[in-house]
């Protein structure tokens, strides 16, 4: 993903819902009344540690989901194709003092 907005967006993980063709990796973090699978962002050492993150305009933030490793790359590659992996879900707020500021994305994987 990358900031086009002309000014530092908040980006906050709200997680990641798998649909019914790609399965989490038994070693995701996921809260199972919500199936929401835990997603970080990149921290200062370029590790996935945080859950949030400032995104200044033009720079590009990007992520991994934990896939189930049975799965074949040729499955993956297909749903991936379709849009059918699952959901990711974020919340974005501007840094400015505008009205509406705050969104709340639901982006088809």
């Amino acid at each position: 993903m990358r900031n086009l907005t002309n000014e530092p967006l908040y980006v906050l993980s709200r997680g990641f819902r798998f649909g019914n063709v790609i399965h989490a990796s038994p070693l995701a973090a996921i809260d199972h009344a919500t199936q929401t699978c835990e997603v970080k962002f990149p921290g200062p050492g370029g590790n996935l540690t945080e859950i949030d993150a400032l995104v200044r305009h033009g720079q590009p933030i990007s992520t991994w989901v934990p896939v189930d490793p049975n799965h074949a790359d040729d499955i993956i590659d297909a749903a991936l194709q379709n849009r059918s992996v699952g959901t990711l879900r974020l919340t974005c707020r501007r840094q400015s003092g505008r009205t509406s500021a705050v969104r709340m994305l639901t982006i088809p994987v």
